[in-house]
């Protein structure tokens, strides 16, 4: 019997070690798509989460919001942190103090009526001449 020429062994041992490379190194060169998704059935359950840090929060935005007068507010248009919009009322001064300021000027009101005037003042008012 004839042994098999040598080129012949080592083109077939060259085919085995290819085999054997591409069956192990095969998982490397898989395509693997993108994105993978994990499904479950519907159901209910409580969502707790909770956040645990340390700091100072800081607003991203802050507006400073002055008024040319001073008083005790009587109503607020706005709160913390809620949308306003243009031209929103945000806070409406107690009239009473800037009122009685106007009263005793003797100027007219905004809504016309003249200041009243005091019991003393308006006997003079009536006994100067062309009064009553």
């Amino acid at each position: 019997m004839k042994t098999a020429p040598k080129f012949v062994i080592i083109g077939a041992a060259v085919v085995v070690v290819a085999v054997v490379a591409l069956i192990a190194l095969r998982p490397l060169f898989a395509k693997r798509d993108g994105i993978h998704y994990v499904t479950r059935p519907v159901g209910f359950a409580d969502i707790s989460a909770t956040v645990s840090e340390t700091g100072t929060v800081n607003p991203v935005n802050t507006v400073s919001v002055g008024s040319e007068v001073s008083g005790t507010i009587k109503s607020l248009g706005a709160d913390f942190n809620s949308r306003v919009k243009l031209n929103q009322i945000l806070a409406t001064l107690d009239p009473t103090t800037y009122q009685a300021a106007v009263d005793s000027s003797g100027q007219p009101s905004a809504d016309g009526s003249k200041p009243q005037q005091h019991e003393g003042e308006r006997r003079q008012d009536e006994g100067a001449p062309g009064h009553g």
